[in-house]
């Protein structure tokens, strides 16, 4: 039965209805006899509660998705957007949806993970011939009175042909992807509506840029044409300072721009409510996408939360921003980027990193601006200048030089010297590192990996320890691997005897054999590319908060394998980029790029001892799999951050040794 023909057997049997047991998100088993049908879903969800909190209001556009999975909990298909519609006190979704062959549970996602007020409910009702006919046409008028037409005048077949063109239609418009249609759908809107006089935050707008420019004055027309209107202060060339009138400690936001940015409707008020809900942060950074001259949008940036790695980079200081005032920059480094905004947003997010305050600044999650075709960008030098002050400040050993990914133009973070020649008194912090690698010493790829890896990692201080877990002695092929290991005095081989094997453990009992302030854990099937990479990624140690680094790896086949761990993802976790072509010019950028993030893969795992030790190592209950993303959880909750090193690369050829997490007794 395709999804183009319409199930003619009559006769449904209802759902049991539902509460949502997560936030924003529903699972329930399909009914019986529903998969490869066409099925009427209905959602009631209670939202907006009246409360002192609460600051934002429904939009009547909301997008409602579902997720239909097979008994393996792989997805079947493509989500299916639900058509719904917002009133002041619930939201409704009602649609019919063609029921995948094989699916056996249903995921429904609410709009931006909205929490119910109330007890949420999904029922789902698999329709006859008659209901769904009357559905496809009721959602496809247009096809009514081909339809009409085709049956009074007995060409029945030819109805039926209609009837299967809708469906096709009405199935494909569910698995819209374009831009305009989110837009429609479920852009957040912010309400400017503010419920307590004494709470009001005043906003003035700094616009930076030629005054005298067509640019320029898109953007003040956008401020002018806010509810209430916003005023606003032109930052001319070397004045990037406030009157006095609004001198330090006024208690105002400072709305920094750049001159073709123009803002969208309600965003200030809207902002200003969000701002006083989120108890006034030092700064709050903000998405935007891009607008034409006739007013179409594309390419939205929705960007993650600030820190402190990315914004190096220099691709975080665009969008709408909100500075306290206080904290504008007085910095005599910009005394000649009054043309330019990025500069000074970025300026004021490192001092506040510098004032041990990163906390203090959070992004809102909504799309406030929008940047012309003339809008300007910062030249790479001045941007440069900001960073390396700020890298020098913090007696960081990186530096950053201008470069590009793919169209896109960053900083890239690069040694500032050589480490072992870089004249510091004393070796540099975490500067000798203990490589943990676990392995069966026969596999195919071991021999060669470890050659790589010793000959792309000359320093003489590094010591390797290669750990043979196993319940007996090493076997005569083990021992002639062991020998042509040992060759370089770097490396150790060791056995470790345990009865089955447990990455955990093995890493655990290894790491305890070594002695360096860093602790590398490698798998015996990864190979750095080039050199320079492990330098690179123990620069990041230079930052005192950070406990683990993990770098980018590939595939042989040169697909990404691992661009850092998303949590969520899958229901629980996965790598976002993985299979990812290497030159996919729209994803290289960020999987480039260094940056703050939740987990990296344990395959390659560059961790402070001090804090290996400190949390318990790895939780050997996790024999196989998740081991790592624990570990990263559990550092966080610690304290430590944790870096993603898009900088540097290693190839990673994945389960060679041990087979799949999810084989046999690992499942």
């Amino acid at each position: 039965m395709t999804v183009a023909k319409i199930h003619r057997e009559a006769g449904s049997v209802d759902m049991p209805e539902a509460s949502f047991a997560d936030r924003g998100r529903i699972a329930v088993p399909v009914p019986a006899g529903v998969a490869g049908r066409w099925s009427r879903i209905v959602l009631r969800v209670p939202l907006w509660a009246e409360s002192e909190d609460s600051n934002t209001v429904p939009s009547a556009r909301f997008l409602v998705f579902a997720v239909f999975k097979l008994a393996d909990g792989t997805a079947a298909g493509e989500p299916v957007f639900v058509k719904s519609r917002a009133t002041p006190c619930e939201l409704l979704a009602v649609d019919i949806v063609y029921v995948p062959v094989g699916a056996v549970t249903i995921v429904v996602t609410l709009p931006g993970g909205a929490a119910p007020a109330g007890r949420a409910t999904l029922a789902m009702k698999p329709s006859g011939q008659i209901g769904v006919v009357a559905a496809l046409l009721a959602a496809h008028p247009k096809a009514m009175g081909k339809v009409a037409l085709t049956g009074v005048t007995g060409r029945w077949r030819q109805a039926r042909r209609v009837l299967s063109e809708v469906a096709s239609l009405h199935a494909a418009g569910s698995h819209r992807r374009d831009y305009a249609f989110w837009i429609a759908a479920c852009e957040y809107q912010l309400d400017p509506g503010i419920k307590k006089p004494e709470a009001v935050v005043t906003v003035i707008a700094l616009i930076y840029g030629d005054p005298t420019s067509s640019a320029y004055a898109a953007t003040e027309r956008s401020l002018a044409e806010q509810s209430p209107p916003v005023p606003c202060l032109a930052a001319s060339a070397g004045d990037v300072y406030l009157p006095p009138s609004l001198g330090p400690g006024a208690g105002y936001y400072i709305a920094v721009l750049q001159a073709g940015e123009v803002l969208a409707q309600g965003a200030i008020a809207g902002a200003a409510g969000e701002l006083r809900r989120l108890d006034f942060p030092a700064i709050a950074t903000s998405d935007y996408d891009q607008i034409s001259a006739d007013g179409v949008r594309s390419d939205p940036v929705l960007t993650p939360n600030p820190n402190h790695v990315l914004m190096l980079s220099g691709t975080m200081a665009r969008g709408l921003w909100f500075i306290r005032a206080d904290l504008l920059p007085r910095d005599p480094a910009l005394s000649d980027s009054g043309l330019w905004a990025e500069p000074v947003r970025l300026a004021a997010w490192l001092h506040c990193f510098r004032a041990d305050d990163p906390g203090r600044t959070i992004r809102l999650p909504f799309i406030l601006s929008h940047r012309t075709t003339e809008t300007g960008s910062a030249p790479a030098d001045v941007m440069t200048r900001i960073v390396n002050a700020h890298l020098e400040d913090i007696d960081h050993g990186m530096r950053v030089e201008p470069g590009r990914v793919g169209a896109l133009p960053v900083l890239r973070l690069v040694l500032a010297k050589p480490r072992r020649t870089r004249g510091f008194d004393g070796p540099r912090r975490g500067s000798s590192v203990s490589i943990v690698i676990p392995s069966t010493l026969t596999a195919k790829h071991f021999l060669p990996c470890l050659h790589q890896l010793l000959t792309l990692t000359p320093d003489p201080d590094v010591e390797i320890v290669v750990a043979a877990a196993q319940p007996g002695p090493l076997t005569e092929a083990q021992r002639r691997a062991a020998d042509q290991a040992g060759r370089d005095g770097r490396v150790r081989v060791v056995h470790v005897p345990m009865p089955a094997f447990n990455f955990s453990a093995v890493n655990n009992r290894a790491a305890a054999l070594t002695r360096h302030p860093s602790l590398l854990l490698l798998n015996d099937d990864v190979s750095p590319l080039e050199p320079g990479w492990l330098d690179h990624m123990l620069a990041h140690f230079d930052d005192p908060r950070i406990g683990i680094v993990g770098p980018r790896m590939f595939y042989p086949s040169g697909h990404v394998q691992h661009a850092g761990v998303v949590m969520g993802l899958g229901g629980m976790c996965d790598h976002p980029s993985r299979n990812l072509p290497a030159d996919a010019s729209d994803q290289e950028a960020w999987i480039a790029l260094d940056r703050e993030i939740s987990a990296v893969t344990g395959a390659c795992l560059l961790v402070r001892r001090e804090a290996f030790m400190a949390v318990g190592g790895l939780d050997e209950t996790y024999p196989s799999a998740f081991n790592d993303i624990d570990l990263c959880l559990r550092m966080g909750e610690a304290g430590w951050g944790k870096v993603y090193a898009g900088s540097v690369v290693l190839t990673h050829h994945e389960l060679q040794t041990y087979g799949s997490h999810y084989a046999g007794e690992r499942a």
